[in-house]
């Protein structure tokens, strides 16, 4: 094949352009659902990584969401005063802060991670549950050392399913991870 071929050249030829793009249209119809209750994308993602990393430091957490650690500390802040976060001192280091969720926090992740799995559901919905297991497979062993240890991807499975597939199946629920 010519590596010079308008098909090797094109935007779309390139993975990394597709998983932002994808990224960029997920994130764009969450935050138009999450809007109506007056919560960011971002709070869910807080709250759903609390609840992959028990006692996970403020630091860690800001790693591996990719907020600076100012912006994180505010949001930490509104989630406390909401109820839905319990911020302590690190038991061994007491400059840092550990997090966890209280059962309030757990009732609103649990209502949001139904929002998150029917947007991911309409997404993907023209593929596959096998080939869906695939692409978040694939996307686990990529990111495989990229994050903090505390949130190294496991063999979870995906949010997402095609309606059509998961009625069909009779195979347990999917994981919590988002």
């Amino acid at each position: 094949m010519n590596p010079t071929s308008d098909n090797q050249l094109g935007l779309t030829s390139m993975t990394g352009f597709l998983l932002l793009r994808a990224g960029q249209i997920l994130l764009a119809r969450a935050e138009a659902s999450m809007e109506s209750r007056g919560i960011r994308v971002r709070y869910c993602f807080i709250l759903a990584a609390m609840a992959d990393a028990p006692d996970v430091s403020q630091h860690d957490l800001s790693q591996a969401i990719g907020l600076d650690a100012g912006t994180l500390g505010q949001l930490v802040d509104e989630m406390q005063e909401k109820g839905h976060v319990e911020r302590k001192r690190h038991p061994q280091d007491k400059r840092r802060y550990v997090l966890n969720l209280t059962d309030a926090g757990r009732k609103e992740l649990a209502t949001l991670m139904v929002h998150m799995r029917e947007i991911e559901a309409e997404f993907l919905g023209s593929l596959s549950t096998s080939e869906q297991r695939s692409l978040h497979s694939m996307l686990e062993r990529s990111l495989a050392g990229s994050w903090p240890e505390v949130f190294e991807c496991t063999d979870q499975e995906p949010l997402h399913r095609n309606r059509d597939e998961q009625e069909k199946e009779t195979a347990p629920a999917f994981g919590s991870r988002l």
